[in-house]
């Protein structure tokens, strides 16, 4: 089997297609292996919840920044999620089960009055808070 970077992020079991339903399920079970739940809540514990906190947790579990994202919206205790935004356009955006439905589509602005916070420097990419 062969996956595509767009596998990567498959977190969608409903999904008809089985090679990319299966590729989920590895990418899933590789994530619980590398940033277990009970880790990533320790480290939050001491260090608070923020984007520098998941860049932070990113370098020390050795993934990516994104991957740790995803982790943190998964395992995180409290209703949160993250969204991925370039040039005020959504790219990408996790939310935990608890958290309010979201009425987001890649390539669409954000929503008017997003708070979007100060820019913070992490690799070649500027995220906000």
């Amino acid at each position: 089997m062969e996956c595509s970077p767009g596998d990567l992020f498959l977190l969608n079991p409903s999904d008809k297609n089985r090679r990319r339903r299966i590729e989920g399920e590895a990418n899933r079970f590789a994530a619980h292996l590398l940033m277990l739940p009970k880790h990533i809540r320790k480290y939050v514990g001491r260090n608070g919840v923020s984007l520098e906190t998941i860049v932070a947790l990113s370098g020390d579990m050795k993934v990516s920044k994104e991957v740790m994202a995803r982790a943190f919206v998964d395992r995180h205790r409290e209703p949160v999620a993250i969204i991925v935004a370039r040039q005020g356009k959504v790219e990408r955006f996790y939310r935990g089960e608890d958290f309010p439905f979201l009425s987001l589509s890649k390539g669409k602005p954000l929503p008017a009055g997003t708070f979007s916070g100060d820019p913070i420097e992490v690799g070649k990419y500027t995220e906000t808070a």
